[in-house]
């Protein structure tokens, strides 16, 4: 059940095209990692509307424009980093 989904580790796999806004019906995703692949556009701001992940992982890739406050504000994803480095604790490595 899809519904159930917890982590979803695609990293390194030349994926393209862009965030899909379904992802936020994942209420149980912990763990996001989408990082070093060829994705381009916004991040959906639903993905900040959500309960968050523990981990979100977006760098490298082709992705522009903001990212959601929500995202950056958080100090519980990601050990902190949004809190040390803003939202660049989202996009670097």
């Amino acid at each position: 059940h899809i519904g159930a989904l917890s982590i979803i580790h695609l990293k390194r796999n030349r994926l393209t095209g862009t965030i899909p806004n379904s992802i936020s019906s994942l209420p149980t995703l912990t763990w996001l990692d989408l990082g070093w692949n060829q994705l381009s556009g916004e991040i959906p701001h639903v993905l900040g509307s959500t309960p968050l992940p523990k981990e979100v992982h977006l760098s490298n890739n082709r992705l522009r424009g903001t990212v959601p406050e929500s995202l950056c504000n958080n100090q519980l994803i990601n050990g902190g980093a949004p809190k040390r480095f803003g939202c660049h604790g989202i996009l670097c490595p």
